[in-house]
């Protein structure tokens, strides 16, 4: 089982949502959280995700990924 932790770069500590439960390979939770960033941005305005962190089932970080920064921001 993996636990997902949606993140705004430097605030790791404060997760904006968290999710349980995933059942899968790490390398596909993984790729699927890659793809779900645009659309929970979009639900989370006042502070987007820029990433999140995987943990296994004993809490273990165990990768954690961040888009790249926006160069014309």
């Amino acid at each position: 089982m993996f636990i997902v932790k949606w993140v705004a770069r430097g605030k790791e500590s404060e997760p904006i949502l968290i999710e349980k439960g995933f059942l899968t390979t790490l390398d596909k939770v993984v790729s699927s959280c890659r793809r779900r960033i645009p659309a929970l941005r979009l639900d989370y305005p006042d502070m987007p995700p820029d990433g999140f962190v995987v943990l296994d089932g004993d809490g273990t970080e165990v990768r954690r990924w961040f888009a790249p920064l926006d160069p014309g921001a």
